[in-house]
C-alpha cells in the first residue's frame, strides 16, 4: 500500500479512525499510462484491448430537459381549479406530483384520475390523498372518494 501511495496510483479519501476503514482512490489512468509498455507481457489481446480502450472516442452525451412543462389538463375546467390551487400552495408538489394526473370523470361523488404509472398513482394515494381530496372536494362539492388509475391498477384515495 505505501508503494502504491509512493508512486501516485493510490490516495487516501478517508484515513480509518475508532473503527472506521479506510477508504482510497485508485487513480487508474495514472496506472495505464506508467505500465503501458509491459502490456505486451500479460498478452497480445490484453495489450489491443487496452490500447483500443485508450483511444476510443468520446461518448456522446444525450442531454435531456426533464423541466419542460406539461400542458395543463384542461378537459374540464374544474380540474384546471383544483391543480391551480394545488400549484398555488405548494409549486414543486405540484410539479412533481399533481401536474401529471389526469381527469377522467367525476360522479356520484367520487373522482376518477389516471397517472403515468402505478408507483405515481400509489404514491400519490397515500402520501397526498387528504390534500387532493381536499382540493377537489372544493371545487367538485364533496367527495366520497378519489379513485386514481395507473398502469393495470386503481388506488383509492
Amino acid at each position: 500500500m505505501a508503494k502504491l501511495k509512493t508512486l501516485g496510483w493510490l490516495t487516501v479519501l478517508r484515513p480509518g479512525a475508532r473503527g472506521r476503514v479506510t477508504a482510497y482512490r485508485l487513480h487508474l489512468d495514472r496506472i495505464l499510462s506508467e505500465t503501458s509498455s509491459s502490456w505486451h507481457a500479460v498478452g497480445p489481446d490484453f495489450a489491443e484491448r487496452l490500447t483500443a480502450m485508450g483511444t476510443m472516442a468520446e461518448a456522446k452525451v444525450l442531454h435531456v430537459n426533464f423541466t419542460t412543462q406539461q400542458p395543463v389538463n384542461s378537459a374540464h375546467p374544474g380540474w384546471t381549479r383544483v391543480l391551480a390551487a394545488l400549484a398555488m400552495a405548494d409549486p414543486a408538489l405540484h410539479e412533481n406530483w399533481f401536474r401529471h394526473l389526469t381527469l377522467q370523470g367525476c360522479e356520484a361523488r367520487r373522482l376518477s384520475l389516471t397517472a403515468p404509472t402505478t408507483f405515481m398513482a400509489s404514491y400519490v394515494a397515500r402520501h397526498h390523498g387528504d390534500r387532493l381530496l381536499r382540493e377537489a372536494s372544493a371545487v367538485f362539492g364533496p367527495l366520497d372518494e378519489i379513485a386514481i388509475a395507473g398502469g393495470d391498477r386503481t388506488t383509492p384515495v
